[in-house]
């Protein structure tokens, strides 16, 4: 079992024009259908059906039910601004939990998830971890913190999807300490 982070797949977002998020993030599809195809086939590659998966907001514009029986994984739902269907998402057998914050532990470092980035975030002074969405990719990181937007993560990786926890560790161990850290002094053992 894994576990994968991943936000901003906005399947199903169209506007009256019937674009969407294609237009607005830029992405390379000609319509909704191939882009919703296409982030459900590479999910599914990667993550296994018993694998974790937390989902940091902005799922879907409309059939949650449909996307979330076709992917893998069991999730954890980290509400972002465009998730409308919270009532029907909370009660699918495969959320176990929906909540606005998340925080865990990463072996002996404390993570925090969220839809929204923070400049801080709660341990970020003893150099924890932040990961967030709803910036697509615009918004640069701070410290040891990353953007799991699919958007994002197509321009790192190259491909739509969520991405692992050992992914997560290579991005922090090569990200600078955070801002805030506080580091611990070096004492001098004086003999007399």
């Amino acid at each position: 079992m894994n576990t994968w982070y991943v936000g901003d797949p906005h399947l199903d977002h169209l506007n009256k024009r019937g674009t969407g998020v294609i237009d607005y993030c830029d992405r390379p599809f000609d319509d909704i259908k191939k882009m919703n195809e296409v982030i459900m086939d590479t999910w599914n590659r990667y993550v296994k059906p018993k694998d974790k998966v937390k989902i940091l907001g902005d799922f879907c514009f409309s059939h949650p039910q449909y996307f979330l029986d076709k992917l893998n994984g069991k999730f954890t739902f980290i509400v972002g601004d465009h998730d409308r269907s919270i009532a029907y998402i909370e009660r699918h057998p495969k959320v176990e939990k929906v909540t606005y914050i998340d925080i865990s532990k990463i072996g002996k470092i404390y993570l925090t998830c969220c839809h929204w980035c923070m400049k801080v975030w709660p341990k970020s002074h003893f150099n924890s971890w932040h990961l967030y969405a709803h910036s697509h990719g615009g918004l640069p990181p701070i410290g040891k913190s990353f953007d799991v937007g699919v958007d994002n993560i197509y321009k790192h990786f190259g491909e739509f999807r969520p991405i692992n926890v050992d992914e997560v560790t290579k991005i922090m161990d090569r990200s600078p300490d955070n801002f805030n850290f506080i580091k611990k002094k070096k004492t001098i053992d004086k003999k007399e």
